[in-house]
């Protein structure tokens, strides 16, 4: 394991074995139709055309709009392979995660510009994040200062673990890598605060 003290930042490269991951791309890209566009429709009934595909995994009654809204995108339950990664990365990272947003780049002309990640379902003092497929680089710098950026590779079956404080003081983004011709799927797991005050 690598850790990043500065940013409370963990790399573990070979989280998964070759093996493992390659079972679970296949898993997730026979799961979904990753060449339709999708198409959310917000809160204010407006709709939005995201540029990335995406698929939410969820906890059971996440399925229904009720408690998570439709605006959050497309979902469906976890497979049993994506719970056992699920439950290996909880083990890992300390914490229970109900969400895990998937996003598929087609190849590295898909890029994630410069974000940090809102509680917007849920807590994010640790999000946790497992890369299948090509490798990308993810960067990361201060929000108050953009002189100095880091850069690590993530490679297929590796794992980052963002800490406490990090989606307060830094943002990250996934650039574009023309050369990269290969897909790649980044699954992000986050937690979900509950009605009842639970948070997981």
């Amino acid at each position: 394991m690598d850790c990043y003290t500065d940013f409370n930042l963990s790399y573990i490269e070979n989280f998964l074995s070759a093996e493992e991951a390659n079972a679970l791309f296949d898993c997730i890209y026979e799961q979904w139709d990753w060449k339709k566009d999708e198409v959310i429709k917000m809160e204010d009934g407006s709709y939005s055309y995201p540029c990335l595909r995406k698929l939410m995994f969820v906890h059971p009654n996440l399925v229904n709009n009720d408690l998570f809204h439709q605006s959050h995108g497309n979902r469906m339950e976890w497979s049993e392979l994506l719970l056992d990664l699920k439950y290996k990365v909880e083990q890992e990272a300390g914490v229970e995660f109900s969400v895990c947003v998937c996003i598929f780049y087609e190849n590295g002309t898909q890029s994630m510009g410069y974000h940090y990640d809102p509680p917007a379902f849920g807590p994010t003092d640790i999000i946790a994040s497992v890369s299948l497929g090509a490798t990308r680089n993810f960067v990361l710098r201060l929000k108050s200062n953009h002189d100095k950026v880091y850069q690590i590779a993530m490679k297929s079956g590796s794992m980052l673990i963002m800490g406490k404080g990090c989606q307060d003081q830094y943002e990250h983004a996934v650039p574009e890598m023309p050369d990269q011709k290969e897909p790649r799927f980044n699954l992000t797991f986050r937690q979900f605060k509950w009605p009842d005050g639970r948070v997981g």
